[in-house]
């Protein structure tokens, strides 16, 4: 029986990992951090096995939140905000209405409250909240703090526990702050763990924000989270830049839509030329590329000539060594266009 019970958890697990490896990912390791915080508070092995449960169902609910809401690399607006607290209510429903998960439920509703009432769904304040769901709530914080984000690098263990303990009794329960100080204070975080996509469905889904409709390159959204990304975990050393002149003479002479085609045909130029590099384009008519080697532009540059030069437009390029110049978004770029 306890066999069956545990594959169907993991199921529903792999489940949540085909939509989104990384939420599958941060459901384990909040059960991971929350099983060390139960055993330093004694709990009994009973408990312990409902919290790890709870924990790695926690977050079952996103399977319903829109990929618009889910992957979207920048602040949530107010209506998406709410949408993405839905999956709360979502996860509650479903594991409630699943007798062998109906233990967890409550735990899993609650994961969003806060200790002085300012959570959500239902703000709950202290006791009013089940003591498990209090140590599963600080733990899926502590895993958000030391977790790369798309637009912000991780803390610390050390700095992750010192905010904790300074949110004591305001987001988190004293009792396990000061028993998550001493359970979590020698967790090794894994620096890779980021919110990237892994695999091919996942880079389909997060294309809905990272490609441009007409070059179908990457574009400007995703720059700034590649270099986000790189400024506190530099891997891209160099990047080379190409930008177009006279173009917007040559959309108001040619007509936008002989514009747009001659900048596809570029774009498909330095997409074929660099195609295991990252290519973007960006402020509209200029393009990067991003790599981790050293760039050989020569042989590019000759096609691009006959292009431009075909329709009276010219380029200028201008290469970036980033082991010597820090460019973390994309509006550090703008003093290298002239």
């Amino acid at each position: 029986m306890q066999e069956n019970y545990e594959k169907t958890i993991y199921s529903m697990v792999e489940l949540i990992e085909q939509r989104d490896t990384y939420t599958a990912g941060h459901s384990k390791r909040v059960a991971y951090y929350s099983t060390l915080i139960a055993k330093q508070m004694a709990y009994s092995e009973e408990e312990i096995t409902l919290l790890h449960q709870a924990a790695i169902l926690h977050d079952v609910g996103k399977i319903e939140t829109p990929d618009s809401v889910l992957l979207k690399p920048k602040k949530l607006n107010k209506i998406e905000f709410t949408l993405i607290k839905e999956h709360v209510s979502v996860s509650y429903k479903l594991l409630d209405n699943i007798p062998m998960f109906k233990p967890l439920s409550q735990i899993v509703y609650q994961h969003h409250e806060m200790y002085n009432g300012g959570g959500y769904p239902n703000a709950l304040k202290g006791d009013e909240i089940h003591p498990l769901a209090r140590v599963l709530i600080l733990c899926d914080a502590f895993d958000a703090m030391t977790t790369n984000r798309i637009y912000k690098g991780r803390k610390s263990t050390t700095e992750a526990l010192a905010e904790i303990e300074s949110l004591s009794a305001k987001q988190f329960d004293p009792l396990v702050v000061k028993n998550a100080l001493i359970a979590l204070k020698d967790v090794e975080i894994d620096e890779n763990i980021n919110q990237l996509p892994k695999t091919k469905l996942e880079e389909e889904r997060f294309a809905y924000f990272y490609k441009d409709n007409l070059t179908h390159l990457y574009n400007q959204n995703y720059i700034d989270v590649v270099l986000a990304s790189n400024a506190y975990k530099p891997e891209y050393k160099n990047m080379f830049l190409f930008f177009l002149h006279k173009f917007s003479k040559f959309n108001l002479d040619q007509g936008w839509e002989k514009g747009d085609s001659v900048l596809k045909e570029f774009a498909d130029i330095l997409d074929t030329h660099f195609g295991e590099e990252h290519v973007f384009r960006i402020f509209g008519d200029d393009f990067a590329i991003l790599s981790k080697n050293s760039i050989n532009a020569d042989g590019v540059i000759k096609v691009l000539n006959e292009l431009t030069q075909k329709n009276d437009l010219t380029f200028t390029t201008k290469e970036v060594d980033l082991t010597k110049i820090k460019i973390d978004k994309l509006s550090d770029l703008t003093f290298l266009r002239h």
